[in-house]
């Protein structure tokens, strides 16, 4: 509602609104905005997702057992498995964020990178099924020669 007063020191009334104060424009936030979300995008560590099929074991050191036991994929990783009493080790097919290089290791002809991984997926042999995050540990090849 519209209301009146007198003013001090004047005879005659003043006329005042209710919301009378200028009013302040959304707008003039949006570039602050801007500028937060660019700068948390760039503070966000970048989470690449790759895919592949590969050797994959629930400890560091299974994977190394890997590399120095003898014979075919199939009998190295049964040979871990038994060890282990439950299926430690597979070569499965996975949607993984790769983390980081744990160990160098080498099976005598070829240098290889153990690095821990954290599976999101797998394939079911019909399609991609979703997860919940697993840390694992797997190989890579390396560049280097062994020594």
């Amino acid at each position: 509602m519209d209301r009146f007063y007198r003013a001090e020191g004047y005879q005659e009334y003043q006329y005042e609104l209710p919301f009378e104060r200028p009013r302040k424009s959304v707008w003039r936030f949006v570039p602050i905005a801007v500028l937060i979300v660019v700068f948390a995008m760039l503070a966000l560590p970048s989470f690449a997702q790759e895919q592949g099929a590969g050797l994959v074991c629930n400890t560091m050191a299974q994977v190394q057992s890997f590399l120095t036991k003898k014979g075919d994929t199939a009998t190295r990783i049964k040979a871990i498995n038994d060890e282990a009493g439950e299926t430690a080790c597979g070569v499965i097919p996975v949607y993984y964020i790769r983390d980081t290089e744990v160990i160098k290791a080498n099976d005598g002809i070829k240098q290889y990178d153990i690095v821990k991984i954290t599976i999101i997926a797998v394939h079911n042999g019909q399609a991609w099924v979703t997860v919940p995050p697993m840390e694992q540990y797997t190989l890579f090849q390396s560049n280097e020669t062994p020594v």
